[in-house]
């Protein structure tokens, strides 16, 4: 198979797995649980993925007062751009797995992370 199909399904399959694990059981903390500096930026995509869905889904909702759906897109739009740094630093990280490399990668997963807890913050509240 192609180098580049195995990569583009792999990204998919995390936030996947992500829904599953968080579904089945929110006490688990993914990042956590992470073992490799792969696994974990990986582990904070798949929770911004998740989140974002269910901000996305929440926002939508009528029945929330405006500010709280603004709140959840200003949550969300923060978080995206640094996720998606993230994401690139990921794929960075697999090409050519070097030293700068992987502190680009532990930067952007320290900036994605206090972003994205804001965004799972946000969608709780607005679930209460």
């Amino acid at each position: 198979m192609d180098r580049d199909y195995n990569e583009v399904r792999y990204l998919w399959i995390v936030p996947i797995l992500m829904l599953l694990i968080l579904g089945a059981c929110n006490s688990i903390n993914p990042v956590g649980k992470a073992e490799t500096l792969e696994q974990r930026a990986y582990a904070v995509y798949g929770m911004y993925v998740v989140f974002a869905e269910k901000a996305a889904d929440l926002a939508e909702n009528e029945a929330l007062s405006n500010s709280v759906r603004l709140g959840l897109v200003n949550a969300e739009e923060r978080a995206s751009p640094v996720v998606a740094s993230l994401l690139n630093a990921a794929e960075e990280m697999q090409t050519l797995n070097n030293s700068t490399t992987r502190t680009s990668l532990e930067s952007w997963i320290d900036r994605a992370l206090p972003l994205i807890n804001d965004l799972v913050r946000s969608v709780k509240g607005a679930q209460e």
